[in-house]
């Protein structure tokens, strides 16, 4: 008997000593604080990577790594009423299509597909575009149109397409067609503008400005379940659906 409790023992430390030799690894991937490591027995192999998980920089620390808690950069530096917390829901592109008659224009029967895009910044910064959704393709209709009209307009006096093109030459140096379109790419240009300002959030509510110093403008947003933007701004009096098109990158 004692001899067969010696062997027990020596079995026991004999299993103490030798089972991490023989598990059964469960692997946690390196990370940027430690290298591949077995979950069972602690076993490790090869090195800490270099890739951190950074958490975005805020108004209150630095761009942050999630695992180590190392830092690069700086906090955001800006006015104290922008929380990177309450308006990042909003950080991104968010565009708006419509549509405007060209008679506001004095371009009777032709229809002008808009968009307007917003961009919330990381840093309380906005910036507003409005521009023709495609400019290229709005350019290219706004010059046949306004051939279109020319033709029409010489037509009254009596002048053939190839005496107006004549007349156009005379007048502007350049035939009805390469009038219209240059015509075109000179409205085309003037109807895309950008405005910045800034803005924050306070309570759902939305508050914009041209300057930190500026009053704020309140204007109400909601942001639904299916991804749009339901904002009411100073260019529309019913909430407008804004769709997300892009996501600002730090």
């Amino acid at each position: 008997m004692k001899m067969l409790r010696i062997l027990l023992v020596i079995a026991m430390l004999t299993s103490l000593l030798t089972g991490c030799n023989t598990c059964d690894h469960r692997w946690q991937p390196a990370d940027c604080s430690a290298p591949k490591t077995c979950t069972l027995c602690g076993k490790t192999e090869g090195n800490p990577t270099d890739k951190h998980q950074w958490e975005e920089a805020t108004t209150e620390q630095p761009k942050t790594c999630a695992v180590c808690r190392a830092t690069e950069g700086d906090a955001i530096d800006t006015d104290e009423r922008f929380t990177t917390a309450a308006c990042k829901p909003l950080f991104g592109n968010w565009e708006l299509e419509y549509e405007v008659d060209g008679a506001d224009m004095s371009l009777t029967g032709l229809t002008i597909a808009m968009k307007m895009t917003i961009t919330f910044a990381k840093d309380g910064e906005m910036t507003v575009t409005t521009q023709p959704q495609n400019m290229s393709n709005f350019k290219l209709e706004l010059a046949q149109y306004l051939q279109q009209l020319m033709y029409e307009q010489y037509a009254l006096s009596g002048l053939s397409q190839a005496e107006a093109d004549a007349a156009c030459q005379a007048q502007h140096g350049k035939t009805v067609p390469e009038f219209s379109l240059f015509r075109a790419n000179q409205v085309g240009e003037n109807m895309k503008s950008t405005e910045t300002g800034v803005y924050y959030v306070e309570d759902d509510l939305l508050y914009t400005a041209e300057d930190w110093d500026s009053d704020m403008n309140e204007e109400t947003f909601e942001l639904t379940s299916d991804g749009k933007l339901m904002l009411t701004t100073e260019f529309a009096e019913d909430p407008q659906a804004f769709v997300r098109v892009a996501i600002v990158k730090q």
